[in-house]
């Protein structure tokens, strides 16, 4: 699913079996990253907001010896006659710090764009590089904008088995 501030990817995980893997890269122009981020990983935030969650609990913290890698026990609450389903991922988080000086107006006319190749278009990732470069260039064309210190975050999650959280 592709729309203007977010593309949703997914791909059957193990075949035949209904399990997919998913990618969603978005952008909100109205939430800054630290508070997305923020609520992404606050389970006991999550559970406040989400009527869905059934049951949110950390399994284990500083997974394999990562600092910032969680292993998390997720039951979603499902409509009547469907059972509830329920997940168990290991988490993994990082922010970034991306320093760039501020641009006065005569800089930003000078500064060149980033090119794009019309071959590299087809993908999803390209798709979302596309979309990010064309808010780049938008939000640089916006005088009233000066990015001085931004800040970026990557949280990936995949499904992991844990003997001591047995499916339910």
């Amino acid at each position: 699913m592709e729309a203007e501030d977010v593309i949703i990817w997914r791909k059957e995980y193990k075949t035949g079996q209904g399990l997919y893997a998913y990618k969603v890269y978005g952008r909100y122009p109205e939430v800054n990253a630290r508070d997305f981020a923020a609520v992404q990983l606050d389970g006991a935030y999550r559970r406040a907001w989400d009527a869905a969650v059934a049951a949110l609990a950390v399994v284990q913290r500083s997974a394999n010896g990562v600092q910032g890698q969680t292993v998390l026990h997720w039951e979603v609450l499902w409509p009547r006659l469907f059972a509830n389903r329920d997940y168990v991922y290991i988490r993994r988080h990082k922010e970034f710090d991306v320093h760039n000086e501020p641009l006065t107006r005569t800089d930003k006319a000078n500064v060149d764009s980033p090119k794009l190749n019309p071959n590299e278009m087809t993908s999803v990732h390209a798709k979302a590089k596309r979309k990010a470069m064309e808010n780049y260039e938008r939000e640089r064309e916006d005088s009233r904008r000066e990015f001085v210190d931004n800040k970026v975050y990557i949280i990936v999650s995949r499904s992991c088995e844990r003997p001591d959280v047995p499916e339910t």
